[in-house]
């Protein structure tokens, strides 16, 4: 007998009682780990902190380390061949399109062992990307029953079901949001923006696809060309300079002075990238650099973007780093060029 007159045979049974209550506790939250899933709701996860403004997480394939990417650009999910321990199990051939316009032929596979979090994703099919190390880029195919929560401030990803129509509405009432519908061109699902594109006295409207995994706007040379938008190199060449008076790595780099993506909300100024290899009606990317200091929600359910009022301050290069002087020189000399050819114009009678 015990002090308070009950026998240590009877504790017995609690003591088991307890220990099936904590196990099944534990088996409770081990369980979206244990089993299979194609669910991605409820995920909430770090950003890379090598990711720059992108959504780039960490993973696992197998047993090995991933970064895996929340990609608005693919329309399929790809991996690299370095996610393939023994080579990629091939499947298949793919055609698609790229957001690009370039008609890709690329090999499909089925990937297994993906996880992220504590969540064990089911096998996929992927087709198949160059690389040694593993990253998993998850496409529109999966991605659009979801609506991507970026916490700016926070620096993390949440994975939601899309909006019903009622909280879409609701999010259009509350003070200081902005609700961007993107559009789709015909046949594809990628979602694109119509934005305008100020630089100096140069000005575009273009339509950019939203790059949720890139960290740096692409423009393409077609939209840059027909509008009179310079990259350094050009800029230099206006001002009769060689180019080896550039960096290399500076000679495609285009100044945005500011990116508005409505009349009262836009983004700038922005270092974005001249791309070259672009064609058809896409004319770029809007990437991390444009909508990464906002509080956002892509929600591709919806086709919308929602921006949010909480904001980060946006990083600002240097006046005197060498691509903001190659700026400066190009909009002084085109200050002096317009105010030649007002003079050289005839008085109106």
């Amino acid at each position: 007998m015990t002090e308070n007159g009950k026998s240590k045979s009877c504790m017995r049974p609690l003591r088991l009682a307890s220990a099936l209550v904590i196990a099944t506790l534990a088996g409770c939250a081990a369980l979206r780990h244990a089993y299979l899933t194609d669910d991605l709701s409820g995920l909430t996860l770090p950003l890379l902190a090598d990711g720059g403004m992108r959504l780039a997480v960490a993973g696992h394939v197998g047993g090995r380390e991933a970064t895996v990417l929340f990609d608005s650009t693919r329309e399929l999910s790809s991996a690299s061949q370095g996610c393939f321990a023994d080579g990629a199990p091939l499947v298949s051939q793919v055609k698609m399109q790229a957001v690009t316009g370039a008609v890709l032929q690329q090999a499909g596979a089925k990937l297994s062992g993906l996880s992220v979090g504590q969540l064990r994703y089911r096998d996929i099919e992927v087709v198949i990307e160059p690389g040694t190390g593993c990253t998993v880029r998850l496409g529109l195919e999966l991605l659009a029953p979801y609506a991507l929560y970026y916490d700016a401030v926070a620096k993390r990803v949440t994975v939601q079901r899309s909006m019903s129509d009622e909280a879409l509405a609701a999010q259009r009432q509350f003070p200081g949001v902005t609700v961007l519908s993107t559009e789709k061109t015909q046949g594809h699902e990628w979602p694109l923006l119509v934005t305008k594109v100020h630089q100096g006295p140069a000005e575009s409207v273009a339509t950019l696809v939203l790059a949720t995994a890139d960290g740096q706007s692409q423009l393409s040379s077609a939209l840059l060309d027909s509008d009179g938008l310079k990259s350094l190199a050009q800029m230099a060449e206006a001002l009769e300079q060689p180019l080896s008076s550039v960096p290399a790595e500076l000679r495609d780099a285009v100044y945005v002075e500011h990116l508005a993506l409505t009349p009262h909300v836009g983004v700038g100024p922005l270092w974005t990238a001249r791309a070259t290899h672009w064609r058809g009606t896409v004319q770029g990317t809007l990437a991390g650099d444009a909508w990464g200091t906002f509080v956002a929600t892509f929600d591709f359910g919806q086709d919308v973007v929602v921006l949010h009022p909480q904001r980060v301050p946006p990083t600002t290069s240097s006046t005197d780093s060498p691509q903001q002087q190659w700026v400066k020189r190009y909009f002084e000399w085109l200050d002096v060029r317009r105010a030649a050819q007002h003079e050289t114009e005839p008085a109106e009678p």
